[in-house]
């Protein structure tokens, strides 16, 4: 039996939902993982960097290390944010695509 149209644009459609989906996801925890190299570059920073464990002496970071992880964090927040707010818009645009706005009633 034959595929019919309908049921091969139903799955290219969820599979390109899912995509959107996937991407959204990865730029959430890219946008995370910003976070929480930025709170580790200010940690540095300030001079409040929480040790590895119990009885470790490893040395700090220098301040251009933490300076470093800071900006990095910061890019990679603003990156991941930027990501999400692409993937939001591909979503939305996905799912109006057969709006017909000319269907619509003209106010004037």
């Amino acid at each position: 039996m034959k595929p019919t149209d309908e049921s091969t644009s139903s799955s290219a459609y969820k599979l390109q939902i899912n995509r959107w989906r996937f991407g959204a996801g990865l730029a959430t925890l890219s946008a995370s993982l910003g976070i929480l190299l930025a709170m580790a570059g200010t940690a540095s920073l300030l001079g409040q960097a929480p040790t590895p464990g119990a009885g470790r002496d490893l040395p700090e970071l220098s301040a251009g290390a933490a300076v470093l992880l800071l900006i990095l964090g910061l890019l990679l927040l603003w990156a991941g944010i930027h990501a999400w707010r692409v993937c939001r818009r591909g979503l939305r645009a996905i799912r109006h695509s057969g709006s017909a706005f000319t269907r619509t009633k003209k106010h004037d």
